[in-house]
């Protein structure tokens, strides 16, 4: 019995960069696994003392799930009260249609700002940030 594990080993170098890049300008996001994970062990390198238990570690990131979820609106809505203030959204397959939309079609949301796009710093891996606005936001539904 063998196993074989197959990882794209650029593809999660250059997640983890872009995570340290952008760590210190978010507390709030969705999540979108398993890449979203890369913003809780970026906190570790800020630690002065190390190791440190598990325990120790401040969560200075919370994301939030989009199971369940199926437009942008519910999500933004449902996570106001939690202090959500960026959507990432990545190219990968698996997300849900509402965030694959956004990626492919930005202009259809003026709520979301664009302040991050990965492709303007070269990667292969492709990730957009954004910042929700939500005075325009709970404009636009009234």
């Amino acid at each position: 019995m063998f196993l074989d594990i197959k990882m794209d080993n650029e593809h999660e170098i250059e997640a983890f960069k872009i995570a340290l890049k952008n760590t210190p300008q978010l507390s709030v996001i969705n999540s979108y696994e398993t890449e979203s994970t890369y913003y809780k062990t970026t906190v570790i390198g800020e630690m002065k003392e190390f190791p440190i238990l598990r325990d120790e570690v401040s969560r200075k990131i919370l994301p939030l799930s989009t199971n369940n979820v199926n437009t942008i609106e519910d999500f933004l809505i449902t996570n106001e009260e939690e202090k959500l203030k960026h959507i990432i959204i990545d190219n990968v397959a698996e997300r849900p249609e509402f965030l694959k939309e956004i990626f492919t079609n930005e202009e259809k949301f003026p709520y979301l700002k664009k302040i991050y796009d990965s492709k303007e710093d070269g990667y292969n891996y492709h990730l957009k940030i954004f910042e929700i606005d939500y005075n325009q936001f709970n404009e636009l539904r009234n």
